[in-house]
């Protein structure tokens, strides 16, 4: 079913409403840091690592309701959510680490992210002599087009920041589909039918060529919401990898839907500080990176931790179809996740 009428609540923001929008950037105050402080110590003295402990195990007051906060814009606001305050400089990796899990498993449940099915990710250019780039874009110092990832939020914790660029950019899928509903819905039909997904090596049988089993829907409509999987990139490669090209519709959809995210009166420029702390709702916001220069020294090099996220309710936001694609996404194509 296309939604065939303008969606006007809170996920359809633009970059004028969202920059006006207090709401959803959240200050840790000292009483929080304190908080944080005890829940780490709790974990060191357990002598627990990342990924074995769970929220119980990092007891927090203070910072849970704003972490419930936090949730509430993620699941019916504007999608976005920021909070800052951290002192990160405070830390070594490790206990980063930890805290960021901690700060995760009280969003939800996390998941992997890759095909090696780690759930804590560096984000960070991997620039050292004969250390391989990957597959992702997140290994390079590049600009990144606008995607959605295959968890229910993403999250993003900045630990340094680039010399220049490196900016999260994000706009909101809804407003991306009102304008498509109103200049050009003749569009809208292959982006609801869907298109295969090139999975970047990281299928069930680690092949550059291998793709989806079936096609991802960039856009659908259940049960009155509006959800949203975009990524130009993954689209145009599930087509090479099962050598079928997109139909001429199909490649203008999707150029378009593109076009219109790089939109400035759309898209909301973000730039990360040490101790920032990104939240994103996959099915309402996507996200982009602007490129970046690093600093020559290695201790300097921008690093962001990021975490995939769940949300425990099973039918949040999305239908039967959906849920079954991201849950295979996160659980079949790379089995780890479990």
């Amino acid at each position: 079913m296309i939604c065939d009428h303008q969606i006007t609540d809170a996920t359809a923001w633009t970059a004028q409403s969202l920059g006006a929008d207090r709401s959803w950037r959240i200050e840790l105050d000292r009483r929080d840091l304190a908080e944080i402080e005890r829940a780490l110590r709790a974990v060191n003295t357990a002598g627990l690592a990342t990924g074995e402990f769970g929220w119980g195990d990092f007891p927090l007051d203070r910072v849970r309701a704003k972490l419930a906060h936090a949730q509430d814009i993620l699941k019916s606001g504007t999608g976005v959510a920021l909070m800052k305050g951290l002192d990160v400089g405070r830390y070594d990796e490790a206990d980063i680490a930890k805290i960021y899990w901690g700060i995760g498993t009280h969003m939800g449940i996390p998941v992997g992210q890759n095909r090696h099915g780690d759930r804590l990710g560096r984000v960070e250019a991997v620039l050292e002599a004969g250390q391989p780039v990957g597959d992702r874009g997140y290994n390079r110092p590049g600009a990144l087009p606008f995607h959605a990832d295959f968890s229910d939020t993403v999250g993003l914790l900045c630990i340094r920041k680039a010399q220049s660029g490196g900016a999260s950019v994000i706009v909101s899928s809804t407003t991306l589909h009102n304008h498509i509903l109103r200049e050009r819905p003749d569009l809208l039909p292959p982006l609801y039918q869907g298109m295969y997904t090139n999975l970047r090596n990281e299928g069930p049988h680690r092949t550059p060529n291998e793709r989806s089993q079936e096609p991802i829907k960039a856009f659908e409509f259940y049960n009155g919401k509006l959800s949203c999987f975009f990524s130009i990139d993954r689209y145009k490669g599930g087509q090479e990898a099962g050598n079928v090209k997109l139909a001429p519709l199909q490649l203008e959809a999707l150029e378009y839907c593109n076009a219109c995210a790089q939109n400035p009166e759309y898209h909301y420029v973000m730039d990360f500080e040490p101790g920032d702390i990104q939240f994103l709702n996959n099915h309402t916001v996507l996200h982009a990176r602007t490129s970046y220069v690093d600093y020559p020294e290695p201790e300097r090099r921008r690093l962001l931790l990021r975490i995939w996220i769940r949300f425990e309710e099973e039918d949040y936001r999305v239908s039967p179809t959906r849920s079954r694609i991201f849950r295979w996404g996160m659980d079949k194509v790379l089995p780890a996740m479990a």
